[in-house]
């Protein structure tokens, strides 16, 4: 079962600020949100979990052999973050 986050969770895990989280989203960087109910929003933990391990990976310099050993089908927005530069490379 897929562990959902609300915007506070988000922030408190990632650092980010509230703007800053829906800038990343805009940019196609971050993943979007799920919509929950009319007026909720969510994000999956797995999602910000992986956002974060990019970023890591990308810090490292291991970026290319992280996506070759995961060898997964990523969201858009994962492969917008791999491919953006200036993130610690």
């Amino acid at each position: 079962m897929a562990n959902v986050l609300r915007i506070s969770s988000v922030r408190e895990r990632t650092g980010l600020g509230r703007s800053t989280v829906y800038l990343l989203i805009s940019e196609g960087t971050f993943p979007p949100p799920l919509k929950l109910t009319l007026r909720s929003s969510g994000w999956l933990s797995s999602w910000v979990d992986l956002w974060l391990e990019i970023l890591m990976a990308k810090r490292d310099g291991t970026i290319d052999s992280w996506v070759t050993d995961n060898k997964l089908e990523l969201e858009p927005w994962a492969l917008n973050l791999i491919n953006r530069k200036g993130d610690g490379e």
